[in-house]
C-alpha cells in the first residue's frame, strides 16, 4: 500500500500514477481537491481493480492528544 505524499491538489494524480503502476493507494482526506479528480481517482482504480483507500488523520486533534 503506498499514501501520496504531498500537497491535496497533488493526491490525485500521484494516486492515479500508483494506481496505474499497480500499486494499492491510501489517500488521506480530502482525497482530492475536487470532485473531477476524486472521479479520476475512482476511475483510476477501478480500471486497474486495485485498492483506493481514504483515511482520516486525527494526530493533531485535541482529542487524540495526551
Amino acid at each position: 500500500m503506498r499514501k501520496p505524499r504531498g500537497a491535496t491538489r497533488e493526491h490525485a494524480r500521484v494516486g492515479c500514477r500508483l494506481l496505474e503502476a499497480g500499486l494499492d493507494v491510501l489517500v488521506e482526506k480530502p482525497m482530492a481537491a475536487s470532485l473531477e479528480e476524486a472521479d479520476a481517482l475512482i476511475a483510476a482504480a477501478k480500471g486497474s481493480a486495485r485498492i483506493l483507500q481514504s483515511a482520516t488523520s486525527n494526530a493533531s486533534t485535541r482529542r487524540s492528544l495526551p
